[in-house]
């Protein structure tokens, strides 16, 4: 797609301008299939995948996998579509569920910095690599960092699991929102439960 298209359809679909070329096709062709202003590729049928060649593989090299393919004319009038249903808010779910992916994709980083930069967890440790002994206090709290932030991770694995089925074609779209659901509101609840046991540490050792 040449450059002045892609930024028409970029200024129709708000998407941001200071991504790079690939980033910006891609948020691009994202968008389009969500509005159903994509056409099914025609070699594949969709399926993103065509005969083996020693260059891609399986992969259509016409869709590179993506099962769509951009119309063969994009003119105003395509553009302008594009616009009016971006306008009506048809593409506020989608940009919605972008948003929670990302979160997802952050969580365990995030769930991870709120345990290890903790008081808690540092005075554990620093304790520890003196080799001296953990009040019983302490080690009660650390306990609690450990406990409530293991379903968190339980639930990661088999989003992770369910993630990569869905990639190879095994699991369908609505196992995989269920799951990125379910993962995103344990995430907030492990998030907040971590933060109230911080809280109360904080609240303790200042008594």
């Amino acid at each position: 797609m040449d450059v002045k298209a892609l930024e028409s359809l970029c200024v129709a679909l708000n998407v941001k301008h200071n991504l790079n070329y690939a980033e910006k096709l891609t948020a691009v062709m994202n968008r389009l299939r969500y509005l159903n202003l994509l056409d099914v590729c025609s070699r594949c049928s969709g399926t993103g995948s065509y005969s083996y060649n020693s260059i891609n593989g399986t992969v259509c090299f016409q869709c590179k996998g993506f099962k769509f393919t951009f119309p063969k004319t994009i003119n105003q009038e395509y553009v302008n579509t594009a616009s009016e249903l971006t306008n009506r808010g048809r593409l506020i779910p989608y940009l919605e569920e972008v948003k929670k992916r990302s979160t997802i994709n952050k969580a365990r980083k995030s769930i991870d910095n709120l345990i290890w930069n903790s008081n808690i967890s540092q005075e554990y440790v620093a304790i520890i690599n003196q080799k001296a002994n953990v009040d019983s206090e302490l080690y009660a709290y650390r306990q609690k960092l450990t406990d409530i932030s293991k379903p968190f991770y339980d639930k990661q694995h088999e989003y992770d699991v369910i993630e990569s089925r869905y990639k190879l074609g095994k699991a369908s779209k609505e196992e995989l929102d269920d799951a990125a659901n379910d993962l995103y509101d344990l995430y907030v609840s492990v998030r907040d439960e971590i933060k109230a046991v911080c809280n109360n540490y904080e609240k303790e050792k200042s008594l």
